[in-house]
């Protein structure tokens, strides 16, 4: 499990150790932690408790066409059958599968980090339960999320038009994804009859097409067999606590992010799912993680707007703290860190670290 806890290392010796040097050096340094991220999550090898399935999505498109690859598998999030079948064609194995989806979902985090003003303060809040668990063991939902940072940057920017494809395409790779469609409302600068109509037939059609077969299966397994995640009410609060923190501080933001509507519309979210988890933990914990964006957006934040130099340090203290004891105890205490543990890449097929 060493190769966790250096990803963690990485950043806190960024942050204690900046460089004085000019921004576009600091940008470099991120440019290649992205590179060796991509590296760990393209290359692993037996790696997360979806290892078996995924292999299974392979082999299931290998060698088929395209249209009886998608049809086979009842349109199940089309976005990443297609890319099987893709690397399927080119012989890349499910390596290939992952080195794409790891890209797409680093590339994404990357790309709404640097415009963080504590980027570092990201990545540690990343790295515990974002890059470790969900990039290595969720591969389909953790590309989904790469999307939804280039829709929140395109949204910060009030492209639409941009962000409704963008939202699309990450609908592709997980269909709850689409759930993200209204956020085009919230964001937009003037609230039209129009637009509102246009956005409701969209997501009404995208629903269609995407979430039919899927909500009846989820009914089914997650809610009427009352299946339970272990660990989900503490990743539900650790959406929650930057969401109280968001609200708290409203007002002292200083946004410039252009998302004030969307931060306050994650944080309501963060503290609905609290009660809603004891009904249906696994649903919740699952949809939770589209709220992963507030806990990075807060906590690169917020050591700002805190006057006292003192405490300021204090409070970059204690989120380190805290994001460290999360890694800590899910390696050492969850029951599925063993799907984890030790991690092997390809690239090292001797080793295991």
């Amino acid at each position: 499990m060493a190769i966790y806890f250096i990803l963690f290392l990485i950043p806190l010796i960024a942050i204690f150790f900046p460089t004085k040097a000019r921004k576009d050096l600091n940008f470099f340094l991120l440019f290649l932690f992205a590179i060796l991220l991509v590296v760990i999550i393209g290359g692993r090898h037996n790696i997360g408790g979806d290892w078996n399935p995924y292999m299974v999505h392979y082999n299931e498109t290998y060698g088929m066409t395209l249209s009886k690859a998608i049809v086979n598998n009842n349109m199940s999030d089309v976005g990443y059958m297609v890319l099987n079948w893709i690397k399927g064609q080119l012989n890349l194995g499910v390596y290939g599968v992952n080195l794409i989806s790891g890209i797409l979902f680093t590339t994404g985090f990357f790309a709404f980090a640097v415009r963080m003003p504590l980027p570092w303060i990201s990545l540690v809040v990343a790295i515990p339960f974002l890059f470790v668990v969900v990039s290595l063991g969720y591969t389909r939902q953790s590309v989904a999320i790469g999307f939804e940072f280039f829709a929140l940057i395109a949204l910060s920017n009030y492209k639409i038009f941009r962000s409704i494809i963008i939202i699309f395409l990450g609908a592709l790779f997980h269909k709850t994804f689409a759930i993200l469609f209204p956020l085009v409302i919230i964001v937009g600068r003037r609230i039209t009859f129009l637009k509102v109509f246009i956005l409701l037939l969209l997501t009404l059609v995208s629903a269609y097409l995407l979430l039919l077969d899927y909500i009846n299966h989820y009914i089914l397994y997650y809610l009427e067999n009352s299946k339970h995640s272990d660990g989900g009410f503490i990743r539900i609060l650790m959406n929650a606590v930057p969401g109280i923190v968001y609200i708290i501080y409203y007002r002292k933001w200083g946004e410039n992010f252009n998302l004030e509507k969307v931060w306050l519309i994650f944080s309501i979210a963060s503290l609905v799912f609290i009660p809603l988890s004891f009904f249906a933990s696994t649903a919740i914990d699952r949809l939770s993680l589209y709220l992963i964006p507030l806990q990075i957006y807060v906590w690169s934040h917020f050591p700002l707007i805190i006057k006292n130099n003192i405490l300021r340090g204090i409070s970059v203290i204690v989120i380190i703290a805290a994001y460290a004891l999360v890694l800590l105890v899910w390696l050492n205490y969850s029951r599925y860190a063993s799907y984890w543990v030790p991690y092997q890449n390809i690239l090292l097929q001797s080793y295991a670290l």
